[in-house]
């Protein structure tokens, strides 16, 4: 009789089992945002996380912005992540995580940051540069021959930092509508004690590569760098 109750038991437990495979739990990443040269915590920095609500649904994607604790830490909880971090912080320089994450296991691939799924990654420190130099760029349409400008501007930090394109410019911008004889003034606040290279030229380029005119300038962070471009 008991050779029977543990049969018909054990008949069960093979039925069923395969219902009862478990999915694997929710993934957590957490770290810490400091400034990069006094190791200080930053409060409130904003990092951005990029999830799906339905696994492998790119229908279902949805952005969350966590806010850093009084000590610089964060916490981010998630089933599907869809894209990698990015951090962003009030006077300074954007970090973007996505060329230093990647899943545990990926063929060919060696990451700074690797995620398993269900468990707990701590990414540590996360060092932001603060945006305390001032470079002051003034064009002047000279001759009339355009009314446009088009820039990039690009550095070091910026390179390493900040990843919005193929070929890692930090800003492109399209100055328009600035009459023969008349000047216009941009301020940008870059990063402390860099080399920044400006990219310019009167008509659209696709690449850095192409444009007619480079500069090279040093920005510290007490200076105020001006660059004249004269059109």
């Amino acid at each position: 009789m008991l050779r029977t109750i543990i049969y018909f038991f054990g008949v069960i437990l093979i039925l069923i089992a395969p219902g009862c495979k478990k999915e694997p739990g929710p993934t957590t990443i957490k770290g810490r945002v400091v400034d990069i040269e006094t190791g200080e915590p930053l409060a409130d920095a904003v990092v951005y996380f990029f999830y799906r609500e339905r696994p492998n649904d790119e229908n279902s994607n949805k952005e969350v912005d966590i806010k850093t604790n009084s000590n610089g830490e964060f916490v981010c909880t998630f089933q599907d992540l869809s894209e990698w971090p990015k951090i962003q912080k009030e006077g300074y320089l954007g970090k973007d995580l996505g060329n230093f994450f990647g899943y545990a296991n990926t063929p060919n691939k060696n990451y700074t940051y690797e995620v398993t799924i269900g468990t707990t990654l701590d990414i540590g420190d996360q060092g932001l540069y603060r945006n305390d130099g001032v470079f002051k760029v003034i064009l002047s349409n000279e001759v009339g021959n355009a009314n446009s400008i088009t820039g990039v501007l690009e550095s070091r930090i910026m390179r390493k930092e900040v990843v919005t394109s193929l070929f890692f410019s930090y800003t492109e911008k399209v100055i328009t509508d600035i009459p023969e004889g008349q000047e216009r003034e941009l301020i940008y606040h870059i990063p402390s004690d860099d080399w920044v290279t400006v990219y310019w030229g009167d008509m659209f380029f696709g690449s850095t590569q192409f444009a007619p005119h480079i500069d090279s300038f040093y920005v510290g962070k007490t200076d105020t760098a001006v660059y004249k471009i004269n059109f």
